[in-house]
């Protein structure tokens, strides 16, 4: 599972708000780039950098920055600390990531099993006739438990994830309670 860099999110959603509030479009931003960079953007490509889903090298914020006429600097910021909902809907984003790698995980386990099952079954039915058991058939069954396993640990590893995350974002609510508190006083 590929780790998003915190800071794209920001990043892309400031170059979404300039590029809208100029009324250019994501393919005229994507055309923009080819002309100045000579390579070949298009509108998914703007896209993926608006969702974070992409890097932005410096060449490209500069080309973007310079369309939008504002500082290379404003595009990512970071002076200003993201706000609760911000932090809360990345929080969310990425507890949704891991929920969905964990099903994910989880159906390919079922899979392995149910086809380890079903190619055991169909090696005893040969066995019972008589019959020899084509290669390709054992060489499936003695990959299977290595395949079956690796997954387990994938899902191991979300899980640790899932409770890191869960774990510092406690810690971050406890010390904003505790600020609050301090506040009131």
């Amino acid at each position: 599972m590929a780790q998003n860099d915190p800071i794209k999110p920001e990043v892309g959603e400031e170059i979404r708000r300039l590029r809208e509030e100029a009324k250019i479009t994501q393919t005229g931003l994507a055309k923009y780039l080819n002309e100045v960079l000579g390579a070949k953007y298009h509108q998914t490509t703007v896209g993926r950098m608006e969702n974070g889903d992409r890097s932005i090298s410096l060449p490209e914020a500069t080309v973007i920055a310079e369309l939008l006429n504002v500082p290379v600097s404003q595009l990512a910021d970071l002076s200003i600390p993201p706000s609760f909902e911000r932090i809360c809907s990345n929080y969310m984003l990425k507890i949704g990531e891991l929920n969905n790698s964990f099903w994910s995980i989880m159906s390919h386990i079922r899979t392995s099993k149910n086809l380890a099952s079903n190619i055991q079954d169909r090696i005893g039915k040969l066995n019972q006739n008589g019959s020899e058991v084509p290669k390709h058939i054992q060489d499936l069954v003695e990959e299977i438990p290595s395949e079956i396993d690796a997954y387990e640990t994938m899902l191991s590893s979300v899980e640790k994830m899932l409770d890191h995350n869960n774990y510092f974002w406690h810690r971050w609510l406890s010390g904003l309670n505790s600020v609050e508190a301090q506040e009131k006083e």
